[in-house]
């Protein structure tokens, strides 16, 4: 008797039946076969083709093929193991809108499967998955696989904050008299220093007293 049903996980709920046939050579009038399972039944059981009914009950069961020719007939048997199918109970980003330049925690929640999340790899339920730095928004997928090959999937994005900058510090200044200070205040992101640039004007910038303050010698009268 050759089968064509090879056995393995199915998911309980979602793989609910199999078409099966097993192929009797050999015997008068390739006689049929009698089929018996340890769960489930058949639509009919004395065909060389049938459909199981898979039980939707988690556990390990026996499909068995027996030609219909003697008691001591050919017989092909065939195990297949029926498991929950995964889920995810929650999938969570803290914080969701980080500083630019900054992190965030992945932190997934499921059952009966193995996850992955891209960018992380492998991960397990409850787990804290550190991800960064992040400069643009960033969507994560996370993905349980359970024995059977069947996934779920669930995801989080990620949106840094937007920076801003505002500037403090003496705008009237006496040429060759005094000099002035500017202040820069940044929000938004991890990094505060920020680069000065004279974008009009003649003066010197002759000195950057820290990565947020710079003073300035005008050099003319102007803006």
């Amino acid at each position: 008797a050759n089968a064509n049903f090879v056995g393995g996980y199915l998911t309980r709920g979602v793989n609910t039946s199999i078409a099966m046939s097993v192929s009797i050579t050999n015997t008068p009038n390739n006689a049929l076969a009698n089929w018996s399972a340890t769960g489930g039944g058949f639509n009919d059981p004395s065909s060389s083709s049938v459909v199981w009914a898979v039980p939707n009950v988690s556990g390990t069961y026996s499909v068995t093929s027996t030609a219909v020719v003697s008691a001591n007939a050919p017989s092909v048997t065939r195990v297949y193991t029926v498991v929950e199918p995964p889920s995810i109970s929650g999938f969570t980003a803290t914080p969701t809108n980080p500083l630019y330049g900054g992190y965030s925690t992945l932190t997934p929640t499921f059952a009966n499967g193995t996850g992955y999340i891209g960018a992380v790899g492998a991960v397990g339920p409850g787990g804290a998955y550190q991800v960064g730095p992040l400069e643009t928004p960033t969507t994560y997928t996370l993905t349980v696989t359970n024995m059977a090959g069947y996934q779920v999937t669930q995801q989080v994005t990620v949106t840094p904050q937007t920076v801003s900058v505002s500037v403090s510090g003496d705008q009237s200044i006496t040429q060759g008299v005094n000099n002035s200070v500017f202040t820069a205040s940044v929000s938004g992101a991890v990094n505060g220093n920020v680069n000065w640039t004279l974008v009009s004007g003649t003066g010197v910038v002759s000195l950057q007293l820290s990565g947020t303050q710079v003073q300035i010698s005008p050099l003319t009268p102007g803006t």
